[in-house]
């Protein structure tokens, strides 16, 4: 006899292998469908950094225009179309915001490298300056950091560092903050405390709003702004018991920019030497904060510029990242 082949067992064979096929199918476009997709996406935000990127950069050119653009580049201050913050959307679809800073409203810490010259010494206002922000005693930590900055490693007992071979010192000039918080006894803790030891208002205020590291050549301090910086700065640099003509200072430019430093001291010839020498109501030095936000995403450069006499803006320092 022959043997007989039963039809429906056959037919439920082939459907199970199609479906068994049909599945394997589906989970292999599933996958590649993903891949394809998690490639798309990569792609997408790679595209969006670089638009940030470019938009971040664009807008730090804008601030530089500005500063370039300023009518009045003999004075300086917080009127000044350029000391205004600006917000606004590109036509690229990116958000974007733009800041100018005056780093010569701070005290610039290499000027302590600076050559001595008529009254008052770098390292006197840095002793004032530290003393207002509410370290009393703060000569320990100066004398440290002019050792470590002149080569000499952290000389002060007690304020060597863990790792001091580490951290070669900067020969003379610190160039961005991490150098600062490398040197002995200046500890970020240090730096943004606000009491540091008194609890008297005038002996109050954090290092880092007062401070300015403009890592440049210099035969003489860069001088403070009078039209720009704050009380703290103004009173180290003229001294702590100048606090009435501090406050008439602050006074007057809230109304109109100090046309000239030897206005704002007025008639006061002992004070004249460190005026000259550590005031001024221009500024040459500037921090442009430019920040780009798209998709979720957002970059930031800050650019240190240097504005020459004749108004040519150029970059003295360059730093971007993704902001978290």
């Amino acid at each position: 006899m022959g043997r007989r082949i039963h039809a429906g067992r056959t037919s439920g064979s082939l459907l199970v292998a199609a479906v068994v096929a049909v599945a394997v199918m589906a989970a292999l476009l599933a996958v590649a469908y993903v891949a394809v997709r998690q490639r798309t996406v990569q792609a997408r935000a790679r595209l969006d950094a670089a638009t940030l990127e470019s938009s971040a950069a664009e807008i730090v050119r804008v601030g530089m225009a500005r500063l370039a653009d300023d009518p009045d580049r003999a004075i300086d201050s917080l009127h000044d179309p350029w000391a205004q913050p600006a917000e606004f959307e590109l036509p690229n679809g990116v958000a974007v915001a733009l800041a100018i800073d005056d780093e010569q409203r701070r005290f610039d810490l290499n000027n302590l490298a600076a050559t001595p010259g008529p009254g008052r010494s770098p390292r006197e206002i840095a002793d004032d300056l530290f003393t207002l922000c509410g370290d009393l005693v703060p000569a320990r930590r100066l004398d440290a950091l002019e050792a470590w900055m002149r080569g000499e490693g952290a000389a002060t007992p007690g304020l060597r560092l863990e790792a001091e071979a580490a951290y070669a010192s900067p020969g003379g000039r610190l160039h961005a903050w991490p150098e600062l918080l490398m040197a002995p006894g200046m500890d970020l803790d240090y730096l943004l405390d606000l009491t540091q030891g008194s609890g008297q208002e005038t002996f109050r205020g954090r290092l880092l709003d007062h401070l300015a590291l403009l890592p440049v050549d210099r035969a003489q301090p860069i001088p403070v702004n009078l039209n720009t910086a704050g009380r703290h700065v103004l009173l180290a640099v003229l001294g702590i018991g100048e606090e009435p003509l501090v406050e008439r200072i602050l006074t007057t430019r809230r109304q109109v920019p100090l046309p000239s430093v030897a206005l704002a001291i007025g008639e006061r010839e002992d004070l004249q030497p460190v005026a000259e020498r550590y005031l001024a109501v221009r500024s040459r030095y500037f921090t442009i904060r430019a920040r780009a936000f798209l998709a979720g995403q957002a970059h930031q450069v800050e650019a240190l510029v240097a504005r020459e006499d004749d108004g040519e803006v150029r970059v003295v320092r360059w730093q971007e990242g993704r902001v978290p």
